[in-house]
């Protein structure tokens, strides 16, 4: 997360789906990939950024939805820059859980 949104790379990757977009749009092409993706999302912040990385998540699942992906699982890592991080292995098996449907 950089400035409560999505750090350059990734805007970069998005921004690369506009062929994708076309497809959908332009040429009619419903959807623009034949199979169905399950997409998780890990999003590391250094601040407790909750509201910021649901703004993302749904950022993303509007992305996806035209390549017929759906974000089905989130994992948040919070506090990065003060240390006070822990790894929920709780959460990441939910997390992976959620992904396999």
């Amino acid at each position: 997360m950089y400035n409560n949104f999505f750090p350059a790379p990734l805007k970069a990757v998005i921004d690369r789906f506009q062929c994708y977009y076309s497809a959908r749009f332009k040429r009619g092409a419903n959807p623009p990939i034949k199979n169905f993706k399950r997409v998780g999302t890990v999003i590391v912040s250094g601040s407790n950024a909750r509201a910021a990385s649901d703004y993302m998540t749904n950022t993303l699942k509007q992305s996806f939805a035209v390549l017929n992906g759906e974000v089905t699982a989130r994992y948040l890592i919070p506090n990065t820059d003060i240390g006070k991080y822990t790894f929920n292995h709780i959460e990441l098996q939910k997390f992976i859980h959620q992904l396999r449907g």
